[in-house]
């Protein structure tokens, strides 16, 4: 197919924003370049500030003889003795103090050990890290990070700018990235309270839209051959369309049949300034509104993109000029065309001296809020990128895609849903003549799995699957390998959503220390987990030091059959290994907590404001007898319980355990000077907390009846309990009570009720 015809048809110009785009990372490439030492110099320069509060003839004596030392290292390139040389000074100047402390009083009586320690501290952390040891680089940069955020206080605007938008982002990327911490998560039903919702026009509750540009042969269009045959089909596609210079309804033919195989269209309504200014663009409302009404009679989804990019233009937009066009657009769309959700949609960096938020309109006219994502394997086809660029712009070996995400999800998580406008991973290039498809294959896969797990925010991912006159190439379908890849990535994860459904088949849930609980017969667990310059590791999963499962392959997923451990508590010891050399770079334990059907796994590592997980397990009522059904909060629940005399008894912990997580949760514990059950409201429940049983042995299940005492805060509580295999069972109301928990019953279906959003009623 003639390539003329598809950029006119369907890429509108994507060449020129991308000539902008390399033209201004060009720049940017120049400008950084000389950034490192710029910085280096000017936190030189500073070390005698003449206002300082304390001189150099104030410094400790021993100062100066490590100053020598420190000239005598740096001029030999000694790097060892300049590690050693800064830590005395450091010992020196900061000692066992708090280094935020210390940092903090330097600034403030502006002494001059700010301005000597922090650029020792960055050339320790430059110095270790030409030794490998990557330890030492991480403490050492991160002092300097502290120490920098006070120094920079006393710069100019400019040198802030410097700054933030090049050695701090440089340093950040290494100490991620050199950090290995393996992260996990496991699939759970959809739901609609785990995953994050903002409740946006066309947001899907739970999953992700995923589609391409020209996934399908329309008309003129080759289509992706690959895409169009797979068996799960995408539900949505990626069409560009110049403002002013084309009419959107021109492109009917192609509309039409794009909303027959596919649920949403995002509509990239692009701008070229030298046909139209952007200035004047807000008071072409013959134009907005015409395309309005013509969405509006499409009826098709639309995710309406006004003006991309436009903190990467060259030079970048004007912030006021963009705000009011799209400001303009959104009003109309809002009223005329119901089934258009506007979408603001930057580069993911922006250039020098200019922010995303710079240009934000406002959650008023914003629906969505995306970004177009990039993967470099060389700096825009220069095989000589140096490290400090890889590392300011995530290229190589430092473009982790969690990494690259973070900052959009930061700004907009929870308020908006994101998306990736458009996106890709470079796997040729051009100029070069030389295949990146290895790198390529591997970015894809974390981009594809980790995305959706880290970031469940991101709710459409849309691939830049076009072929363009630019040194590197993101196509997917003229590279066999990436096209099969992308299109079985897709076909795999129940996570995307293909067009028709609703609802993804699972969600990832992340484990921390607030528990999640899954069944015990099919414990899936999938690992984060990325070694800097060994793309090839084995992931192994250990049970009471058995190894039950290992994974060779992103996302190191593995289904676990844990229905035969015994109930109680476990460990899963989770190693990953560089597969070449058989080093373990990384071991982590994820807790277990086993009950009858259902485990509930735990990784206290990662803190957690959710409520402890309670476990969903489905009770049968053993009874003497009992054959009442127990539901709270709207789940089946099952205990071991006891019908005496016509009331139902159960454990005092099986209660507490089912109330945990809301509002009335309690903390049940012994007392061992009382001799007595500690009850403790609005505290979180400790699973296998201890609960003396007084009473009765265990192995006796001949019910004893016996008088328990329960302090309940502090003050004492007593109920007629019965003390069965040695533990006491309490009548349901009682404890009920105390809890607070409204109780139900319904003769129809012998069900119990509990629900703690209501209060208990005698």
């Amino acid at each position: 197919m003639n390539y003329d015809i598809i950029n006119i048809l369907y890429h509108k110009k994507v060449n020129e924003r991308n000539g902008r785009k390399r033209k201004d990372m060009k720049n940017h490439a120049k400008y950084s370049a000389f950034v490192l030492a710029f910085i280096i110099i000017m936190q030189i320069i500073l070390v005698l500030p003449a206002s300082a509060s304390k001189t150099n003839a104030e410094l400790p004596n021993a100062y100066w003889a490590l100053q020598k030392e420190y000239g005598e290292a740096k001029n030999n390139s000694d790097y060892k003795a300049i590690i050693k040389t800064v830590q005395k000074t450091y010992d020196l100047f900061v000692g066992t103090a708090k280094p935020e402390t210390v940092a903090d009083k330097w600034l403030k009586n502006e002494d001059i050990e700010l301005n000597i320690l922090t650029p020792y501290l960055l050339e320790a952390g430059k110095a270790a890290e030409a030794l490998k040891d990557y330890d030492e680089m991480t403490r050492f940069y991160e002092l300097y990070l502290i120490f920098v955020e006070r120094q920079k206080m006393r710069w100019t605007e400019a040198q802030r700018i410097n700054q933030d938008t090049f050695m701090t982002p440089s340093i950040k990327t290494k100490l991620t990235a050199y950090n290995v911490d393996p992260v996990f998560f496991t699939e759970i039903p959809p739901d609609n309270t785990t995953n994050p919702y903002t409740g946006a026009k066309f947001e899907p509750r739970n999953g992700i839209y995923y589609g391409s540009t020209n996934p399908y042969k329309i008309g003129p269009l080759t289509g992706n051959p690959v895409t169009a045959a797979n068996k799960k089909t995408p539900s949505g596609a990626l069409v560009y369309v110049q403002f002013k210079k084309e009419k959107v309804s021109d492109f009917n033919w192609l509309f039409e049949e794009l909303q027959e195989k596919t649920d949403i269209i995002e509509l990239a309504w692009n701008l070229d300034q030298k046909y139209i200014s952007l200035k004047t663009a807000a008071n072409e409302t013959t134009i907005i509104e015409e395309t309005a009404e013509y969405l509006a009679e499409l009826g098709s989804p639309i995710l309406l993109r006004v003006a991309a990019e436009m903190n990467v233009w060259n030079p970048p937009a004007n912030a006021d000029d963009f705000k009011k066009f799209f400001i303009a657009v959104a009003d109309v769309m809002h009223k005329k065309a119901p089934n258009v959700a506007m979408l603001f949609s930057p580069n993911e960096g922006s250039a020098a001296g200019v922010t995303i938020m710079d240009y934000y309109p406002g959650d008023k006219y914003v629906d969505w809020v995306g970004i177009s994502h990039y993967y470099q394997y060389y700096f825009k086809g220069n095989k000589d990128t140096s490290e400090f660029d890889r590392t300011v712009y995530k290229i190589g070996e430092y473009a982790n895609p969690l990494r690259k995400a973070e900052e959009i999800v930061k700004l907009f998580g929870g308020k908006k849903p994101i998306m990736f406008s458009e996106y890709g991973v470079a796997n040729y290039y051009n100029d070069l003549k030389e295949s990146t498809v290895d790198w390529a294959s591997l970015r894809l896969k974390q981009l594809q799995y980790y995305i959706p797990m880290f970031y469940p925010e991101i709710k459409a991912m849309f691939y830049f699957d076009s072929a363009m006159p630019e040194p590197q190439n993101y196509a997917l379908h003229n590279s066999p390998n990436m096209n099969e890849l992308y299109n079985k990535l897709m076909r795999e994860n129940g996570i995307y959503l293909p067009k028709g459904q609703d609802s993804s088949e699972f969600i990832y849930a992340k484990l921390d220390s607030s528990g999640r609980a899954v069944k015990s017969n099919n414990v899936v667990i999938n690992t984060y987990a990325e070694v800097m310059n060994y793309p090839s590791l084995t992931v192994t999963y250990s049970i009471n030091g058995k190894e039950y499962a290992k994974s060779t392959e992103i996302p190191y997923r593995v289904a676990l059959d844990l229905s035969q451990l015994k109930d109680g508590t476990h460990n899963i010891d989770v190693a990953v290994i560089t597969t070449w050399d058989k080093k373990q770079q990384a071991k982590k334990t994820i807790k277990v907590e086993k009950k009858q059907d259902y485990v509930i796994l735990y990784d206290k590592s990662i803190t957690s404001t959710r409520a402890l997980t309670k476990m969903p397990v489905t009770i049968k009522l053993t009874a003497i007898p009992a054959s009442s059904k127990v539901i709270v909060d709207g789940k089946e629940v099952e205990f071991e319980a006891y019908n005496i005399n016509g009331s139902n008894y159960f454990k005092l912990r099986d209660l507490a355990y089912a109330v945990n997580g809301t509002e009335k949760q309690f903390e049940v514990g012994w007392d061992d000077k009382k001799n007595a059950i500690s009850l403790i409201s609005n505290t979180p429940y400790t699973p296998n907390g201890s609960e003396m049983s007084p009473g009765n042995k265990k192995g006796n299940k001949t019910p004893v009846l016996t008088s328990a005492k329960i302090y309940l805060n502090g003050k004492e509580k007593q109920f007629t309990a019965y003390n069965i295999d040695g533990s006491n069972f309490f009548k349901l109301r009682d404890v009920m009570q105390v809890f607070n928990v409204y109780v139900g019953w319904d003769n129809a279906t012998s069900t119990i009720t509990l629900d703690t959003s209501k209060s208990y009623i005698p």
